[in-house]
């Protein structure tokens, strides 16, 4: 038997465990098959599910307990966030350096069409730090400016995406598409409409273009559906944005930065304030080991606290 408890942490997510006195794998299968035959209404209301205290232990039992839920998982092709394929379509979290925060954002929202779904497995949770703040990206609407979010509904966003061909900083085209042919990263982006060219030294250059609001296709709420802050140059530790102009010279060359969608900047003042908004709508829990979150990706968005000793947390798309 399973107890749900939405108040344990705020209201998101709702926690989901067993009232049994032994754990079994079985126990969120089922739960999660029945969830998603009628359309998932829990993962609509509240946005994030927190499964802890069940018997998932390993990568592949984490694949299975998502395909309960979400049959159809994604391979992370493309993507922008440094990470290894582990089993699966499982992979690991963002591999950035144990000290670096990083900011709510929606998995993969710099592409005109986002993964509904991302799960997380805490297979080591961190001894100090490493949680995974979520936060509802339809209420961050009322931290900010009205003016900002009007500009940002206007305009939209423009990502500009720098993956270099073997040699650079961040990540290679190579290892983002998870090939060496160009013609199939050719035909992936031909068919999504991505404007890219390759460049002279080797990598490849993509201009992508996508919404700053989003509308929630179950709920029809309006929801912040971008990701300027993380990729803009004035998002980075402060001196980060000096050492990226003497390195690369022009914005069109770093590894990411963003502008308005017609290509106009965006003030760094409006970065600063989307920063401020995000990291007051985080909410936190601390990870225990064999915990599995199910977040819905176009409403709930995710981040990660620095962190001390060894920490794996997975995850996979759908």
């Amino acid at each position: 038997m399973l107890t749900e408890d939405s108040v344990a942490f705020d209201g998101l997510p709702l926690v989901v465990k067993t009232s049994a006195g032994t754990a079994t794998t079985s126990e969120p299968i089922d739960w999660l098959d029945k969830q998603a035959r009628e359309g998932f209404p829990l993962i609509q209301r509240f946005g994030a599910i927190l499964l802890r205290g069940f018997a998932v232990e390993g990568a592949a039992a984490f694949e299975t307990v998502c395909r309960a839920g979400t049959p159809k998982l994604l391979s992370y092709t493309g993507g922008g966030s440094p990470r290894s394929s582990v089993h699966g379509k499982v992979y690991t979290s963002t591999e950035y350096a144990s000290d670096q925060y990083i900011p709510l954002h929606c998995e993969e929202s710099y592409f005109a069409t986002v993964p509904h779904y991302i799960w997380f497995y805490c297979e080591k949770s961190a001894s100090i730090g490493g949680e995974t703040p979520i936060g509802d990206m339809a209420r961050l609407l009322d931290r900010l400016d009205p003016g900002l979010i009007e500009r940002f509904r206007r305009l939209g966003v423009r990502y500009i995406y720098n993956l270099h061909g073997g040699n650079g900083f961040g990540r290679g085209w190579k290892d983002s598409f998870e090939t060496e042919n160009r013609s199939e990263v050719e035909a992936w982006l031909e068919e999504r409409k991505v404007s890219h060219h390759w460049t002279d030294d080797g990598g490849l250059h993509m201009d992508l273009f996508g919404p700053g609001l989003r509308t929630h296709e179950e709920s029809g709420a309006i929801v912040w559906g971008n990701q300027a802050s993380s990729w803009h140059v004035g998002g980075l530790r402060r001196g980060m944005d000096k050492q990226m102009y003497r390195i690369y010279g022009s914005e069109d060359r770093f590894p990411k930065h963003a502008t308005f969608g017609d290509g106009s900047p965006i003030p760094v003042e409006d970065i600063r304030h989307i920063q401020q908004a995000l990291q007051a709508e985080e909410v936190v829990f601390p990870w225990q080991t064999g915990d599995v979150l199910l977040c819905d990706n176009h409403r709930v968005a995710h981040g990660r606290r620095p962190f001390q000793g060894e920490r794996r947390v997975l995850v996979a798309l759908a």
